[in-house]
């Protein structure tokens, strides 16, 4: 019975030491947000507190960074130092005009074979990345990866952090949290991963020496030709599993296309909501914004006379035609003004990513893609597309709505007039 218990004791002790031994190898990767939603400021502010985080859990552990905004990168390889790391990520500053936030940690996640920590610093909004979250967690779980989850930023969306966080064995840190809670959670992270590489490598328990020798049977040798007879099947096992892995991921990239489920238009690849539904919608309350006609006295008729035209002088020049043009004049803070003009049978798109809008502007309170003004019926409507600050027209904050003369548009930090110019036409 003493023997068990000594036994017993050092399989206990023995597996304490082989986690705290895997605990203190523990990779842990900064993964920083550098897209334009973010400032200067507030990036320095994560570079600082991640540096102390760095000094307080050890500068020699094995570590890496990467930044990510319309692509993720590696500024710091993860076979590094989290000194190395933390130095990399001295000086950023907000880029591009998208967010490749899961791009980011499957990237984070595939240089993590054996588990590892991502310590994500970011307001958890994704615009533009191929993979989803359940290939990120897919990931994160068949490695042992964990994410410690630091949001930052205005319009921090909670509910993803937080989601990244549960599904992956981590942790969530409320807004303005200090470095000793986010050590802590690091700490623990990297406790889990070490528990998880003990687990699949368990530690040898010491067996009892029988007080008899018993016969040790003869290991049996393998017939010849038995190592290629296993080896062919397993090379076209793996092939096979590389090919089904590629067309799904093929696949998954391939761009689907979409309907409205209302009036089954086609959607572009950009729009949230279906346009030509918002127009209808915009035009039914128009239609019932319109005085009704009141009809005339009888009796009430104009005599004759007044229809007539007075004689004109000889030395009258000939009348000219006026044809009119469409314009939208941009108001952008230190700028002078400018104006553009709108096509009678296409549609004119702002925002800030190139390619896809008619109009780029560089305004960080601004969409990717923000509103569109849409030719209909001869009207012009101004459509948001479903951004996070709003479209306003003349103070009021509209999703359609059908322009006249002199409207004026907000979105962002930059106005729209939507003007009709008149030019001579010979």
């Amino acid at each position: 019975m003493a023997d068990r218990w000594r036994f017993a004791l050092v399989a206990l002790v023995l597996g304490a030491a082989r986690i705290a031994a895997a605990t203190s190898q523990v990779p842990v990767v900064f993964a920083v947000d550098t897209s334009r939603s973010l400032t200067p400021a507030e990036l320095s502010a994560a570079a600082e507190t991640l540096q102390r985080l760095t000094d307080t859990i050890g500068a020699d552990t094995p570590g890496g960074a990467v930044a990510f905004d319309d692509a993720a990168r590696w500024l710091a390889p993860a076979g590094g130092s989290l000194s190395q790391a933390a130095q990399a990520l001295r000086g950023l500053r907000p880029a591009g005009h998208f967010t490749v936030l899961r791009d980011a940690l499957f990237l984070a996640t595939d240089q993590l074979p054996a588990g590892g920590v991502i310590v994500l610093v970011t307001d958890g909004r994704d615009e533009n990345s191929a993979a989803t979250v359940e290939d990120v967690t897919a990931s994160c779980n068949r490695r042992g990866v964990r994410i410690v989850a630091v949001p930052i930023g205005r319009g921090v969306d909670e509910r993803a952090l937080r989601r990244l966080a549960l599904l992956t064995g981590g942790s969530y840190l409320g807004k303005g949290a200090s470095v000793a809670p986010l050590t802590a959670a690091v700490q623990e992270a990297q406790q889990g991963v070490g528990a998880h590489r003990a687990e699949t490598k368990p530690a040898v328990v010491p067996t009892p020496v029988p007080a008899l020798p018993t016969a040790i049977p003869p290991r049996e040798q393998p017939a010849s030709g038995g190592v290629s007879a296993l080896v062919l099947p397993a090379a076209i096992g793996a092939l096979l599993v590389a090919a089904a892995l590629v067309t799904f991921f093929l696949i998954r990239r391939r761009p689907r296309e979409r309907t409205c489920p209302r009036c089954g238009s086609i959607l572009a690849p950009w729009e949230t909501e279906c346009s030509t539904c918002l127009i209808r919608e915009a035009e039914a309350r128009h239609a019932a914004e319109q005085p009704v006609a009141v009809p005339a006295e009888e009796g009430a008729e104009l005599p004759p006379e007044v229809f007539e035209r007075a004689p004109l002088e000889e030395s009258l020049d000939k009348t000219f035609a006026l044809q009119d043009q469409e314009m939208l004049t941009v108001r952008e803070q230190d700028k002078p003004p400018r104006s553009y003009f709108l096509h009678a049978d296409e549609a004119f798109s702002v925002g800030r990513a190139t390619k896809v809008n008619s109009l780029v502007l560089d305004d960080p309170t601004l969409s990717s893609q923000h509103f569109k003004i849409v030719p209909k019926d001869g009207d012009r409507f101004v459509v948001d597309l479903k951004t996070t600050n709003g479209t306003v027209v003349n103070g009021e904050k509209v999703r359609a709505h059908k322009l006249r003369p002199g409207d004026v548009i907000r979105a962002g930090q930059v106005e729209f007039e939507y003007r009709i110019q008149y030019r001579r036409v010979t």
